[in-house]
């Protein structure tokens, strides 16, 4: 089953859904989705010297980091990134499910950062 199917079968879906609601507002919400439904974020525009606040969280509220072993080990990976990218983190914040750095990048090289890191 080829994506496009799976596309159509989804806006169907969709369709039905927000026809079923009988709501002019609920409508709107879902038309604009269904609109751009398939299609890629604008590329993220990246700058030398910028400042990036940057967030990641965990699926189902999981906890992220079990115990201060789990935190350091993130901010031992957090300093290799920085090392291979040249960021500096200006701030951070570590919740249990979730991560907060303030970044700023050297070079236009945000996207290929986040990459490595988050797949370490």
């Amino acid at each position: 089953m080829g994506s496009e199917m799976n596309n159509d079968i989804f806006k169907g879906f969709l369709q039905n859904f927000v026809g079923s609601m009988g709501s002019e507002m609920n409508n709107d919400i879902f038309k604009g989705f269904l609109q751009n439904f398939g299609m890629p974020r604008k590329q993220r525009l990246e700058y030398e010297g910028a400042l990036y606040h940057l967030m990641n969280r965990r699926d189902h509220k999981d906890e992220i980091f079990l115990n201060d072993q789990d935190r350091r080990r993130f901010l031992e990976t957090l300093g290799e990134a920085c090392r291979k990218t040249g960021w500096q983190i200006q701030a951070y914040c570590l919740m249990g499910n979730h991560f907060h750095p303030i970044v700023e990048t050297t070079e236009a090289n945000l996207s290929a950062g986040i990459q490595w890191f988050l797949g370490t």
